[in-house]
């Protein structure tokens, strides 16, 4: 397939505009390769924000080309290149786009997949969710008084299956605690 394209970043910019976000849309448990008619649904509702909430594609892979070819697929749908060319995009992922049904922090190259995830929702380079282990972040919209706050938790890279061990990981719910702490957010 070919790759996934990384030359500018009209997303950032959607992102970057946005004032106030009154009306957003979020998914999850979307397969790459069956009918996707929500997109035109999705589209008349105009929402200033569309999140994805995991299992975007079920990649279920073996090697980081499949991943790769999974999600160039679903980038590719058309349905879903005119919400990315007229909504800004965010999302996190789940166990399908992560690796298989219900992987944990023990895949080893979780890394990797971190960068194809984070290439597909063409995340800047200088991002933060480059320069860390997960897929972590947050955004905060709108003007004083009116801001909203969305926070994306990676439930699966810090997962282990020790009952004594923060799903999150530590990094993970210290961030999340100083995010509370010092959001200025009224939702």
């Amino acid at each position: 397939p070919e790759p996934i394209p990384f030359l500018e970043n009209p997303n950032q910019e959607k992102l970057d505009s946005l004032q106030n976000v009154t009306r957003f849309a979020f998914g999850s448990c979307n397969n790459q390769n069956q009918a996707q008619p929500m997109w035109k649904d999705l589209l008349k509702t105009k929402p200033d924000l569309f999140i994805w909430l995991g299992d975007i594609i079920y990649a279920d892979w073996e090697e980081a080309y499949d991943l790769k070819a999974s999600y160039q697929k679903q980038k590719n749908h058309p349905g879903y290149t005119e919400v990315r060319n007229q909504t800004p995009i965010l999302g996190l992922w789940d166990d399908h786009d992560f690796y298989w049904n219900d992987a944990d922090g023990r895949f080893n190259q979780k890394a990797e997949s971190q960068k194809i995830f984070l290439d597909f929702l063409d995340e800047p380079e200088d991002s933060p969710r480059r320069q860390r282990e997960g897929i972590y972040t947050s955004y905060e919209f709108g003007e004083q008084g009116k801001r909203v706050k969305f926070i994306l938790l990676d439930n699966r890279y810090f997962k282990s299956l020790e009952s004594t061990a923060p799903i999150l990981g530590e990094k993970q719910w210290k961030w999340l605690e100083e995010e509370l702490k010092n959001s200025t957010a009224q939702l």
